[in-house]
């Protein structure tokens, strides 16, 4: 390959770069520039024999390589900034994806309520029956398991504790490893120790049920600290978020899609933002090309005319 098409043939490929660069960048200033620069490297290619193309060379030595190097190390460095934006929000997406996917299981805590509700039904008629003169045993172990496996993910945090506790001068009956409200346990009776779990609260590292005696309007509360059962006071019933639970999950799942939001717009920001300082460089660059008068000096005559000259007075002295 000779000297002139190689020369050519670079000038292409750095056309090309500067062309991705510019689809990249998307900068006014810098379509201008490859617009120009390939007026310039046209206007060689079509004049090989009556032009030096090393001074095509020398053009994009002088101008086209330097601006190619700063254009290729900005972006790469958007890249990179996108791939990790990119990266993270996959990780998000990821991770809502396994919320779902365990979203599931809010199906098993309604249906293991009914079970709970049966279980703490059976313990206040075991309780009725002992006190009553029949002794019946009781499971607290298992009243315990639906709260040991929900709490932490289902039972509210954000209730204050004193509307929970039991107040003071309340009459208990207290039986083995249980207390439970003397007028409590006369309303159940009467409702046949039907109960329906409302909701759990997990505050200050203490956990609660709020339950409601069917039939009635009655509320209470099982303190899991001290397997106190009493009934909650119509004060406290308004000043208590007694909504049904659902998981944290879905918080969560709000807040990483607002945190993708978030990214998704610093990411459009990232890749639309260009430096001030580079642009003023582009801007500069430009004019400075546009002023270039490479091709103009390139069929320029006067040193021809010059010549002639010289000779046609050589002549006419003689």
């Amino acid at each position: 390959m000779g000297t002139e098409t190689k020369i050519l043939n670079d000038s292409k490929r750095r056309l090309q770069k500067l062309k991705i660069l510019e689809n990249f960048f998307k900068q006014t200033d810098l379509v201008g520039i490859v617009v120009r620069t390939e007026i310039i490297h046209s206007f060689f290619e079509k004049n090989t024999e009556a032009l030096d193309v090393n001074k095509l060379e020398l053009f994009h030595l002088q101008y086209t390589d330097s601006l190619i190097e700063l254009l290729t190390k900005l972006k790469k460095q958007k890249e990179a900034a996108i791939t990790n934006i990119d990266t993270e929000i996959a990780a998000h997406k990821d991770y809502i994806a396994q919320l779902a996917r365990q979203g599931k299981a809010e199906n098993r805590f309604e249906t293991d309520q009914r079970y709970h509700e049966a279980e703490v039904s059976a313990v206040f008629q075991a309780a009725y029956s002992t006190l009553t003169g029949s002794y019946k045993p009781y499971n607290l172990t298992a009243i315990r398991s639906f709260p040991n496996l929900y709490a932490e993910e289902y039972f509210r945090d954000d209730d204050d504790i004193t509307h929970l506790l039991v107040v003071p001068g309340t009459k208990l009956y207290t039986l083995e490893g249980l207390n439970i409200e003397r007028l409590l346990l006369s309303r159940l009776a009467s409702k046949n120790f039907k109960v329906r779990f409302m909701c759990g609260f997990n505050v200050d590292f203490q956990i609660f049920e709020l339950f409601r005696i069917l039939g009635s309007d009655d509320e209470f509360i099982w303190n899991l600290q001290t397997n106190g059962f009493y009934l909650l006071k119509d004060a406290f019933k308004h000043q208590l978020n007694r909504e049904k639970n659902v998981s944290n999950g879905h918080s969560l799942v709000g807040e990483l899609e607002r945190k993708i939001r978030d990214l998704e717009e610093k990411r459009k920001e990232i890749r639309n933002s260009f430096p001030k300082d580079v642009k003023e460089l582009l801007a500069k660059y430009r004019e400075t090309i546009d002023n270039n008068n490479l091709t103009e000096e390139q069929l320029n005559i006067e040193e021809e005319k010059n010549i002639l000259t010289s000779m046609l007075d050589l002549n006419l002295n003689k």
